[in-house]
């Protein structure tokens, strides 16, 4: 239970990472629990059940840790309850000038406490026609000249844009590595959990890989495969693929 409880902490601190939002929030809600009696049964209280739900252990450990537990919070109308009370205080406010003083300042509080979404931190400008990045496009055009139909084992993180980019490519994992969609086995599970190593085991990975007639597996350049493993197992490198080496193997 200690574990859940942790686990849920952390998704919670990935959400809310600024303490100072979440007070707001709270006050926010106590205000309009208070002043706006009204619209408990239609605000209020159902963001209690909601809160009870999301921050239940045992919902947690038998159906959301199986989900992107964060996407649960986006439930919680934050935005709403901030906005909507700080609105009727300024309609309550009765000179002008004391409710220009909370407007500006709320005004302010939001510029100095949010963050710019649009920096090149997260946003980065695509140029291919499937949005993904340059290293996919790269590394999904250099196996796709060599197979039209490869079957691949690629980086943790680079999946889901490899399976936009193009279709034809068989990757042995997925989003079901995450516990979306479908279970994946016990032997890829392994390997995608190798894969994400800074040593990953490549024994196993590229045994694995030959079993199942896997004839690509890409792998960071920092993560380079060992020569004796390549000749083990019949892989050559076959192409650079910017920060990736490509391997192909009969």
């Amino acid at each position: 239970m200690t574990e859940l409880i942790n686990q849920m902490q952390n998704w919670i601190k990935q959400y809310y990472p600024d303490t100072i939002y979440v007070c707001v929030i709270v006050v926010a809600a106590i205000y309009l629990f208070v002043c706006k009696k009204e619209h408990r049964k239609s605000i209020i209280y159902p963001i209690i059940v909601i809160l009870i739900c999301i921050l239940n252990p045992v919902i947690y450990q038998k159906l959301l840790r199986r989900m992107v537990y964060w996407r649960m919070f986006w439930m919680i109308p934050d935005a709403v309850l901030i906005s909507y009370a700080i609105t009727d205080i300024i309609k309550r406010s009765k000179p002008v000038w004391i409710k220009s003083i909370i407007l500006v300042t709320a005004i302010c509080g939001i510029i100095i406490t949010g963050v710019r979404v649009y920096n090149k931190e997260l946003f980065i400008k695509i140029q291919n026609l499937q949005k993904v990045s340059a290293n996919t496009e790269k590394v999904c055009d250099t196996i796709l000249a060599m197979d039209r139909n490869p079957k691949c084992i690629i980086p943790d993180g680079m999946y889901c844009e490899a399976r936009q980019y193009n279709g034809d490519i068989e990757l042995m994992y997925g989003r079901n590595a995450e516990g979306y969609i479908n279970e994946l086995s016990e032997r890829y599970m392994l390997v995608h959990f190798f894969m994400q190593q800074d040593e990953p085991d490549y024994e196993y990975i590229f045994n694995v890989a030959k079993e199942d007639g896997y004839n690509f597996i890409v792998c960071q350049k920092k993560k380079a495969v060992p020569g004796e493993i390549l000749e083990k197992y019949g892989y050559d490198r076959c192409a650079d693929a910017g920060e990736y080496w490509v391997y192909y193997g009969e």
